[in-house]
């Protein structure tokens, strides 16, 4: 909490014999704020190309963190990884669809230029 704390102060305390320390923090209004978790789209849970990829890509994860002791830290290394191929999959997909659309479009322009 070093770089949170702004100010320090010893101040004397009337009715104790012990002194009494201020801290003066920073609050949240300060700090940046990146992304604070990641939401898994259960929807890719029915896509068999996705669950196979994880099925694929877990056991070079499992290798990857196989030093890693603490069972808490390797389920969010393991949630991390999961978390970065469920993004670049669905950004993936959505560029096959918006690319798809776009053809369909095309083409339905052609055909009514035609007509």
């Amino acid at each position: 909490m070093q770089e949170d704390i702004d100010n320090v102060d010893v101040i004397p305390s009337r009715k104790s014999d012990h002194s009494a320390i201020v801290l003066s923090i920073n609050g949240l209004e300060n700090r940046s704020c990146g992304p604070s978790f990641c939401r898994l789209n259960s929807s890719l849970l029915d896509n068999e190309e996705y669950v196979s990829l994880i099925n694929m890509t877990y056991p070079l994860w499992n290798e990857e963190f196989k030093e890693v002791t603490d069972p808490r830290l390797f389920w969010d290394l393991m949630k991390y990884r999961i978390c970065q191929e469920s993004i670049s999959y669905s950004k993936q997909k959505a560029n096959e669809r918006r690319s798809k659309m776009a053809t369909l479009e095309a083409k339905l322009n052609d055909c009514q230029k035609n007509m």
